[in-house]
């Protein structure tokens, strides 16, 4: 269910409805969610003009390969902390 709004937000944004505007607590629940994945997914999606799911693969794809590389070193470094 959330995954309609990662989608939501890089393709309409951010929007604020009027007041007493219908479905306000719709536009609102775009606020819960934190604003980086999104925003990288529609940034590039406006640079390259690829689609939405093209988009989101790809950033999902390099942040699991950053926390792959990333995760042994920091479990290194906290054990080296420990002892």
């Amino acid at each position: 269910m959330d995954g309609q709004w990662y989608e939501r937000i890089p393709t309409t944004g951010y929007h604020l409805p009027a007041a007493g505007a219908p479905n306000v607590k719709d536009a609102l629940w775009s606020f819960a969610f934190l604003p980086l994945c999104p925003l990288v997914v529609g940034a590039l999606m406006t640079v390259t003009g690829l689609s939405f799911g093209v988009c989101v693969t790809l950033v999902a794809r390099l942040i699991t390969q950053y926390v792959a590389r990333v995760s042994p070193t920091l479990r290194t470094l906290c054990a080296s902390l420990e002892a």
